[in-house]
C-alpha cells in the first residue's frame, strides 16, 4: 500500500494496513522518514515500487503541488491497477482523468470520501460504476471525534493565553497545512 500524506491521518492508514499485513509506503514533500512506513518516498520522485503498489490512498492536504496531482499522467503511470482510495482533498484528483482511468483498467476500483466537485452532481458517471464506492465525506468521523477537537480547543487556548502560541496542529502558512 502506498499512502500518500504521511501525516497524522496517514500514518492511522499505514497502521492499519500494517494489522493486514500489508506493507506500507509514505509518499510526503521530500521523502523524509515518517513514523509507521517501511519506506518514504518524494513526491516528485516516486518510485516504480510505489507505483506498482495493490492500493493507492490520498491523504494529502490540498496545496499548489497537490492540487491535480493524479491526473491522468499519474494514472498511466499505474502498473498494478491498484484500489484508489481518496480520503485527503476532492481538486487534489481531476475527476474526469479518474473516470477514464477506471474505464481503461489503469486503476481497478475506488474509493472515494472526498470528490470534485463537492458535493459530486447527480449525473456523474462515478455514481454508477459498480467498481467505485462513494462514502458522504465522513471518513475522519469517530466516536470520540468531538471530545477529542474540544479537547485540542481547550489545550491550544490555555496555551494562547500564557504566550499567544498553540500546543499543537498549528497550520503551517507557507505549506498550506
Amino acid at each position: 500500500m502506498a499512502v500518500f500524506g504521511t501525516g497524522h491521518i496517514g500514518t492511522r492508514v499505514a497502521e492499519l494496513g500494517r494489522a493486514f499485513k500489508m506493507e506500507t509506503s509514505g509518499v510526503n514533500h521530500s521523502g523524509h522518514p515518517a513514523t509507521g512506513f517501511e519506506q518514504t518516498e518524494a513526491i516528485n520522485e516516486l518510485d516504480p515500487a510505489v507505483l506498482n503498489a495493490d492500493v493507492i490512498v490520498n491523504t494529502l492536504p490540498l496545496t499548489r503541488k497537490t492540487h491535480s496531482l493524479y491526473d491522468s499522467a499519474f494514472f498511466a503511470k499505474l502498473t498494478a491497477a491498484p484500489l484508489f482510495i481518496s480520503i485527503g482533498r476532492g481538486p487534489s484528483v481531476v475527476t474526469e482523468d479518474l473516470i477514464k482511468a477506471l474505464n481503461d483498467g489503469q486503476v481497478g476500483a475506488a474509493g472515494l470520501d472526498v470528490t470534485d466537485p463537492e458535493p459530486l452532481p447527480s449525473d456523474s458517471p462515478l455514481w454508477h460504476m459498480k467498481n467505485v464506492t462513494i462514502t458522504p465525506h465522513v471518513s475522519g468521523l469517530y466516536q470520540e471525534y468531538v471530545r477529542d477537537v474540544v479537547h485540542i480547543f481547550k489545550e491550544n487556548l490555555c496555551q494562547y493565553k500564557k504566550d499567544g502560541t498553540l500546543a499543537r496542529n498549528e497550520v503551517d502558512m507557507k505549506k498550506g497545512y
